[in-house]
């Protein structure tokens, strides 16, 4: 019994854990007013999804056999994953520009709809595949 439950669970473990991501970042007159990074733990798995693309982080900071460590790993590297997004899915971006009392005024927003990963260790490394439902 206790082999059947352990070979269940590192199945289960082998295909990573779920994530959501999202990024939305404002600029105003080429000055960052508001950024925001945010990553969750999905709280249903897809049963069915493609994936979109592929990536690999390199991270040794965090221990590999700790629970939080793909979590943290996901908050602490924006940039890496930011540009893993820019390669795979598309962006929005919004440009607004006014032109008052001889004087520009810009509002550019960024964002990265809520998007599903998995991601998980191997080799020393974190694989992050981007699926979508």
């Amino acid at each position: 019994m206790r082999v059947i439950f352990f070979l269940f669970l590192s199945f289960i473990l082998s295909f990573g854990n779920e994530y959501i991501i999202s990024y939305r970042a404002i600029v105003k007159n080429h000055i960052l007013m508001g950024e925001e990074y945010n990553v969750s733990k999905a709280l249903s798995k897809s049963k069915s999804y493609e994936v979109v693309g592929e990536c690999n982080l390199i991270d040794s900071k965090f221990d590999l056999d700790s629970a939080n460590a793909i979590y943290l790993a996901l908050k602490d590297n924006k940039d890496e994953i930011l540009e893993c997004f820019n390669k795979f899915i598309d962006n929005n971006i919004r440009d607004d520009v006014k032109y008052i009392n001889n004087a520009i005024h810009s509002k550019i927003s960024f964002s990265i709809k809520p998007q599903r990963v998995i991601a998980y260790f191997k080799d020393g490394k974190i694989n992050i595949k981007i699926i979508k439902r």
